[in-house]
């Protein structure tokens, strides 16, 4: 028996509707036979991953806000500095453990040089997917031996998370809030070392510092200047309560870690 082709002519909206209401397409290469819809593509499954166990390797992080090639440096708990790159908006950052253990209590972040937020790397929150602290997402992280972690389940601000004053300051950010402009502000040890200098300052500049002490504080006292007069000098040690909001003349602690317990409460 002879086949014969079927020769289908397009002509209006009439064929058309009648092909997509049966479910058949029509594949340029069948000449004009129609065919059953192909299925969907689905993308390769995700290796799997195991629950946050208190160990991670790395993390990548995202800064989530308007923000465009913003400076941010990261700091351990000794105050070395573990990352520092110019990063653009929800462009993922890798921070990296170099060690065989879990990070070290705390990673202090600062943003275009201003002390921004603390991280809590030993184990005793929740660390990958999912966590978020202020502008900073986490998107990705691995465990010590190399595994996607899970994506955890809480929804907790970790910018929230804040206790008393312990192990000495690590970093504060201060703002000026007086009416002189262009002035000069000196920070500087018990000792007297300068520990900063920042000029042009005037109403609402931030000045943010972090330690270079053992164990990457600021010691037990620093000294604060504004254009070669004494201010006031701060408790560094937390043997004196701290918290975000108290004045030092016409400055206002506006952010401050210590070594222990990471982010300082504000005024109750």
């Amino acid at each position: 028996m002879k086949t014969q082709k079927l020769k289908l002519v397009l002509s209006g909206v009439g064929l058309s509707a009648a092909l997509l209401t049966s479910g058949c397409f029509l594949d340029p290469s069948s000449n004009g036979i129609p065919n059953t819809p192909k299925p969907p593509i689905v993308p390769p499954s995700l290796p799997n991953c195991l629950p946050f166990s208190g160990a991670v390797k790395s993390f990548d992080l995202v800064l989530d806000n308007s923000e465009s090639n913003a400076y941010i440096e990261v700091f351990n708990s000794e105050g070395k500095s573990i990352f520092a790159s110019h990063v653009n908006q929800r462009e993922p950052f890798r921070i990296l453990n170099s060690g065989t253990k879990t990070f070290d209590r705390i990673l202090d972040v600062f943003i275009n040089g201003s002390y921004y937020t603390s991280i809590i790397v030993n184990g005793t929150q929740p660390l990958g997917p999912g966590y978020v602290n202020g502008d900073l997402k986490i998107v990705a992280a691995q465990n010590l031996k190399g595994s996607p972690i899970c994506n955890i389940t809480s929804t907790i601000d970790y910018i929230t998370v804040c206790k008393p004053c312990d192990g000495k300051v690590k970093s504060l950010t201060l703002q000026y809030l007086g009416g002189e402009s262009s002035a000069t502000v000196k920070i500087t040890d018990k000792s007297g070392s300068v520990l900063l200098t920042q000029q042009g300052i005037s109403w609402g500049s931030m000045v943010s510092l972090t330690g270079a002490e053992k164990g990457g504080t600021l010691g037990t006292t620093i000294k604060l200047y504004l254009d070669g007069q004494l201010v006031q000098s701060i408790h560094t040690s937390c043997s004196i309560p701290l918290f975000s909001g108290m004045k030092f003349g016409d400055f206002e602690l506006v952010r401050a870690s210590s070594r222990n317990n990471g982010i300082i409460c504000d005024l109750p």
